[in-house]
C-alpha cells in the first residue's frame, strides 16, 4: 500500500516564526512600558501644577507662639519632592501627619492644631496651652530662680519669668530635672489633687503652694504661714471633713488667731496632729 510522505519543517522556517513571536512580545512590552511612562510622569507633572501648589502659610489663635517659627518649619517640611519625584507642595500630597507631629514636638505651648489647605494658602489653626500654675525647683522658703509654667492638666510645657506677689498657684518637688513636656502627676491624680486644694479654698482656708515631700506625701502650705500634711491616696472626704471640724472647734484658722499655725498633720484617719508656732506641745484632736 502506497503512503503519502509527511513534509518536515523547514528549521529556517521555524526560527524565522520564533523570532517573529520574540520580536511581537517585545513591542508589546516597550509599548506597554512607554505608555506607563507616559501616565506615570503625566501623574508627576501634575504634581507640580502651579494650580495645587501650597503658596503661603497662614498661622492663627497663638499669642505666645511665634508665627514666623512656625510656618518656616512647615515650609521646610513642604520643601522638595517625595522621593525625588512628587511634590511635596503639593495641596493633596504635602506631609501633613509630619507638620503636625513635628509641630506638637517643638512648640511645648501649642495645645492642639489643625491644618486646612484654601486654594493655594495652608491654614494653621492652633490653641494654646495656658498657664493655670507654677512649677519651681527648691521650696517655698528657698525659692529658686527656675520656674515653669503648668496647664490645668499638670503638664509642665514653658519656662516662667520670675515674679512676686501670688499670681499662680506654686507646685513643688516631683519633677528632678528636665521638667518641660513632664506631668507633675498623672493627670487623675494631679485632678484630685487640684479638686482638694479648691475645696479647702471654698472653706476659707487658703492655700499658695503644694510640695510633695516623697512617698505619696504632700505639703499644702499656707498663705498666711504654716501647711497642711496629708497623703495622695487619703479620701478626700476624710480629710475636709476633719479639717472643718479642726476649723470649728479651735481658733486656728480665724482671723485674730493669738498663735499661728505651724503645721496641721491629716495622715492618721480620725486623729488630726496640730502645732502652733512656739508650742513645744503638739495636740490632738479626735
Amino acid at each position: 500500500m502506497y503512503r503519502r510522505r509527511r513534509k518536515k519543517k523547514s528549521p529556517l522556517r521555524a526560527t524565522r516564526l520564533v523570532r517573529q513571536k520574540r520580536r511581537a512580545r517585545l513591542f508589546k512590552f516597550f509599548f506597554a512600558l512607554f505608555v506607563f511612562g507616559l501616565f506615570f510622569g503625566g501623574i508627576v507633572w501634575v504634581t507640580h501644577l502651579p494650580l495645587l501648589k501650597i503658596e503661603s502659610v497662614t498661622v492663627s489663635g497663638n499669642s505666645a507662639v511665634s508665627v514666623t517659627e512656625i510656618q518656616n518649619l512647615i515650609k521646610s517640611k513642604i520643601s522638595g519632592n517625595h522621593y525625588y519625584l512628587f511634590s511635596k507642595s503639593n495641596r493633596f500630597l504635602y506631609p501633613k501627619k509630619e507638620i503636625l507631629n513635628e509641630v506638637l514636638t517643638l512648640f511645648k505651648r501649642v495645645e492642639t492644631i489643625k491644618l486646612e489647605v484654601n486654594g493655594n494658602d495652608l491654614v494653621v489653626s492652633i490653641t494654646e496651652r495656658k498657664p493655670k500654675y507654677v512649677w519651681c525647683t527648691g521650696t517655698p522658703a528657698t525659692r529658686s530662680k527656675e520656674c515653669y509654667f503648668v496647664d490645668d492638666q499638670g503638664y509642665i510645657f514653658a519656662q516662667a519669668p520670675r515674679f512676686s506677689g501670688s499670681a499662680y498657684f506654686l507646685l513643688y518637688g516631683q519633677i528632678k530635672k528636665n521638667p518641660i513636656s513632664q506631668y507633675y502627676l498623672p493627670q487623675p491624680e494631679f485632678e484630685a489633687l487640684t479638686n482638694f486644694i479648691r475645696s479647702v479654698r471654698d472653706k476659707d482656708i487658703i492655700g499658695s503652694a503644694i510640695v510633695s515631700e516623697g512617698n505619696g506625701v504632700f505639703a499644702l502650705h499656707l498663705e498666711k504661714g504654716g501647711k497642711i500634711i496629708f497623703k495622695q491616696d487619703q479620701d478626700s472626704t476624710t480629710l475636709l471633713s476633719n479639717l472643718e471640724l479642726l476649723k470649728k472647734n479651735t481658733a486656728l484658722f480665724k482671723a485674730q488667731a493669738a498663735s499661728a499655725i505651724e503645721y496641721i498633720d491629716l495622715r492618721f484617719g480620725n486623729k488630726v496632729y496640730y502645732k502652733t508656732v512656739g508650742d513645744k506641745k503638739v495636740q490632738i484632736r479626735e
